[in-house]
């Protein structure tokens, strides 16, 4: 799954510095937190930070609970997610099909459904093996890499080599 923000809603997320002084107090009630309401906001921002926990994510636990694993995409790397070659083939199609290049949402909505319905079986294995391919060379481009790397290595110690003394 790629990083964009609505996969990655955060299940109790904790205040941050931007966040009003009621809702801190808030988070704090619900978290079972000791505090003072008289603190600072900066006072209790501190406790905040001590004891929130790591961010997990909604998408995340649903994927869990039946059995499954998030694994997120790097940035930018929209070509290891096969369903961006989907897409790609969903837009393509509307593009084709919207003759008088109408912007009517009704237009629209009726083209995406076709091309959505368009999408075969075969569609899905075809983009998942080439993610697959770009994949795999990814990690052959990766092991050449940390081999050149291994191969170029600089002595910057004292020692010379020559028998200049």
């Amino acid at each position: 799954m790629d990083n964009a923000s609505y996969h990655c809603k955060v299940v109790n997320k904790a205040p941050i510095q931007s966040s009003r002084k009621q809702e801190i107090l808030k988070w704090l009630v619900e978290n079972d937190l000791p505090h003072n309401p008289l603190h600072t906001k900066a006072e209790l921002l501190h406790i905040v930070k001590k004891n929130k926990e790591k961010e997990e994510y909604a998408v995340d636990e649903m994927a869990d609970k039946h059995g499954h694993e998030v694994l997120r995409l790097p940035p930018y790397h929209c070509q290891l997610n096969p369903i961006e070659l989907i897409w790609a083939q969903v837009k393509e199609e509307i593009r084709k099909n919207n003759s008088n290049s109408s912007q009517k949402l009704r237009v629209i909505e009726e083209l995406t459904r076709k091309a959505m319905n368009n999408v075969t079986v075969e569609n899905w294995k075809k983009c998942v093996a080439h993610t697959k391919k770009v994949e795999d060379e990814f990690r052959r481009n990766d092991i050449v890499v940390n081999h050149m790397v291994e191969k170029f290595i600089i002595n910057i110690s004292n020692d010379s080599s020559s028998d200049e003394e």
